[in-house]
């Protein structure tokens, strides 16, 4: 994926080509290597519609996941995929698995997607972007999507970056999430943070993010 405009670019190694912001394609070595095949998927929640959350839909015009019905927030659409050029290879993908009939567009907030999953409306970097809270008993689990894109912006949430298309309701977005789940003994998944481990939001000393554990005592450090 190419550097939007406005961005530096990150620097090549002498004589090696200009890395790309984003490098993919390990998508299907991933699920083979947990042991699931793409037709074995009936359920592919979208958090977004940017191109970096969408590549895997249709990839070459052809649903990826044959059988699996595709959720995503329906105010992305309009912006995101018909604002785009004709040509685009992810507004192809995306009208591809809808002329396959195989779409759900979401509104509202707190939707119910299946059993224990359910997608929670968090506008700012997208308008129709969705948190999904995975719950199973008293566990729970918050895949925030790009609400969150910077361990700094656990401190500073008024940083943005330059595809927020709100930078003031993405920050408070942030904001709300964060007041609601620091100290909580909930696993936080972010798409672009290094390692992609989960997370917990511990307070004390400031708030910070410390590396999610399931063992027994989950609280914060004392300050």
């Amino acid at each position: 994926m190419p550097y939007p405009d406005g961005m530096p670019r990150a620097r090549a190694q002498p004589g090696a080509p200009q890395p790309l912001m984003v490098e993919g394609g390990g998508l299907p070595a991933a699920l083979a290597a947990a042991g699931c095949a793409p037709d074995e998927i009936d359920t592919l929640f979208l958090t977004h519609l940017h191109p970096d959350h969408v590549g895997w839909v249709a990839p070459n015009g052809r649903p990826f996941f044959a059988n699996a019905t595709v959720v995503y927030g329906a105010a992305d659409w309009e912006p995101l995929i018909a604002k785009a050029p004709a040509d685009d290879r992810f507004r192809l993908g995306m009208e591809a698995v809808v002329a396959a009939n195989r779409t759900r567009p979401i509104e509202g907030d707190m939707v119910a997607i299946a059993p224990g999953l359910t997608a929670r409306h968090a506008p700012g970097h997208t308008p129709g972007q969705y948190v999904l809270i995975i719950s199973s008993g008293t566990e729970r689990a918050f895949l925030l999507g790009d609400a969150v894109q910077c361990p700094l912006q656990l401190t500073e949430t008024d940083i943005g970056f330059l595809s927020d298309v709100d930078k003031d309701m993405a920050a408070r977005t942030r904001e709300t999430l964060f007041r609601e789940l620091e100290g909580q003994s909930v696993a936080i998944g972010m798409d672009h943070f290094p390692g992609l481990e989960f997370q917990r939001i511990v307070t004390g000393r400031g708030r910070r993010w410390v590396t999610y554990s399931s063992a027994p005592d989950r609280r914060a450090p004392s300050p």
